[in-house]
């Protein structure tokens, strides 16, 4: 697995709603996507800053990471052999799959890979 580029940096909130306003109010961001309330994405210069809800991504409180690979081939495998711990993974159909992983120290961080296209 090779890391390609910081896919995402999100932050999770039980109200969206209020955290939206701040967000796009303090910093200008342009909406780029939006899934209701369980997501929310700005498009930052070519990079996605995100607010999530606790639906979404569960009770964590800090920023989070998001990494894209170019392969989740053998991923639980070599998590677990390096210490960490693949704690869940959300397949999200066309848009690609993410992975919850926990470092050794239980530091939170996710792994995007793109959807697999069919050659043709």
């Amino acid at each position: 697995m090779k890391a390609l580029r910081i896919q995402n940096v999100y932050f999770t909130f039980s109200r969206t709603e209020k955290a939206k306003a701040f967000y796009q109010e303090l910093l200008s961001l342009n909406l780029k996507f939006e899934d209701g309330e369980r997501w929310t994405q700005y498009d930052l210069k070519g990079h996605n800053l995100a607010l999530a809800s606790h639906d979404e991504a569960g009770s964590h409180k800090n920023a989070i990471v998001v990494v894209e690979v170019d392969s989740d081939d053998h991923l639980q495998e070599r998590v677990e052999s390096l210490g960490g711990t693949l704690a869940g993974t959300r397949d999200m159909g066309s848009h690609g799959t993410v992975h919850t992983v926990l470092d050794p120290e239980g530091n939170m961080f996710q792994l995007f890979t793109q959807a697999r296209t069919e050659p043709k």
